[in-house]
């Protein structure tokens, strides 16, 4: 099963060390975490007020995520 692995946090050691955790759990529960997993950083404003990404590194990381997603579903579907 394929999984997006997204954080959040207060700075980029947090996020990257949590990140790194998500992936070893979803290892042990049989999962794929995808190529990239994205990691926010909060300490900058990421989004607007309509909910969209508006740093353009959360933007290719949240879009990235989501296509590699899509695309090992595909495989296994197709």
């Amino acid at each position: 099963m394929p999984v997006g692995c997204i954080v959040t946090g207060l700075g980029w050691q947090g996020v990257v060390t949590t990140l790194e955790h998500l992936r070893a759990m979803v290892h042990a529960l049989r999962g794929w975490p995808t190529p990239l997993g994205a990691a926010l950083n909060t300490t900058t404003p990421l989004f607007d007020a309509s909910g969209e990404p508006s740093d353009e590194r959360a933007r290719f990381q949240l879009e990235t995520v989501a296509q590699e997603v899509m695309q090992f579903v595909g495989w296994k579907l197709g």
